[in-house]
């Protein structure tokens, strides 16, 4: 037979628990609130939330006819489209279309590879911002891949 010293009481322990913290209760009450104002000043001075604006397409090559000619054409596609995007001449046209002195905001872009699939984001701290500029990126793409390719 057991002894009693090895067998646990649950009723005791709970007991115990709600004893102790009847009396710090005020302690985690403090601990909480000091929790909050921590959280309310990184959310108030630190934190800066940030918006992504991004659009997906394909390019069509022209003949399907000929898949090598079609696979070379994707790759210098896909060599140049980021390049394009990203040039600063790209951004000169984005910033006279919008009417901005500067951009204040990061235009990437990407190519799923061995796809005719494309991706282009927009990254700032205004969305309105960041939707406006990915609006004109498409908008004003071919004119700037015109004067660059």
């Amino acid at each position: 037979m057991e002894s009693d010293e090895n067998k646990i009481d649950i009723i005791q322990g709970i007991v115990k628990g709600w004893k102790c913290f009847k009396k710090t209760w005020w302690l985690l009450l403090i601990l909480a609130a000091v929790g909050v104002g921590i959280a309310g000043i990184y959310r108030l001075f630190i934190f800066r939330p940030v918006y992504t604006a991004s659009s997906s397409f394909t390019v069509a090559t022209g003949s399907y006819s000929n898949n090598y000619t079609a696979q070379i054409t994707m790759e210098q596609m896909s060599a140049t489209f980021p390049y394009i995007l990203e040039s600063g001449a790209l951004r000169s046209v984005v910033m006279e279309d919008l009417g901005l002195t500067e951009l204040d905001a990061d235009i990437t872009a990407s190519a799923l590879e061995n796809t005719s699939l494309f991706q282009i984001s927009v990254t700032s701290s205004d969305p309105d911002l960041s939707y406006n500029v990915l609006q004109s990126v498409i908008e004003n793409y071919p004119q700037v891949a015109r004067y660059i390719v």
